[in-house]
């Protein structure tokens, strides 16, 4: 299983991100009930440590929680995105969560990179983003912080929480 720490967006605060997102050629964007802040990339993992990763991932002891938004960027630049995201002012409770996870968790990378950001779309080619206003101090509403499993499709990445997996 594929597994990844992360608050999903209410589907309100989505609706609204992924509405402000401007229509840019050769982008594709991800479905609003994907939007997300990966707050630690797990990597597959057995069954046999889904019981683990379920008990350290209670231990994060989260709520919900609001973000604000700083800009809309690309990486690994504006000029030739190949990732869209609405990059989130630092939030210090995310990173509280993440370390506290991290700390729990006995395979945990330590040196992954963290940013929080909403990955709203991606590119093969690389776009340039447009000039896009009202992005800065938009507040959206996360959910808790919770593990969750992505499974790539044809049709495009399925993400379920690891608990709801039977």
């Amino acid at each position: 299983m594929r597994c990844f720490l992360a608050c999903m967006l209410t589907p309100d605060a989505a609706a609204r991100l992924a509405s402000r997102l401007p229509d840019i050629e050769g982008m594709r964007r991800i479905p609003p009930g994907n939007l997300h802040v990966t707050l630690c990339f797990l990597g597959n993992i057995e069954d046999a440590q889904r019981e683990k990763l379920l008990l350290t991932a209670a231990q994060v002891d989260g709520t919900s929680t609001t973000a604000c938004v700083d800009e809309l960027t690309g990486y690994p630049s504006a000029r030739r995105a190949t990732t869209i995201v609405a990059a989130l002012a630092e939030h210090s409770l995310l990173r509280r969560w993440r370390d506290r996870f991290l700390d729990n968790w006995p395979d945990a990378d330590h040196d992954q990179k963290f940013s929080e950001h909403v990955t709203l779309g991606r590119s093969r080619r690389g776009v340039r983003l447009p000039e896009s206003e009202g992005w800065s101090g938009l507040q959206v509403e996360l959910l808790p912080p919770d593990v969750y499993v992505s499974q790539t499709l044809p049709t495009g990445a399925v993400y379920t929480r690891l608990v709801d997996q039977g």
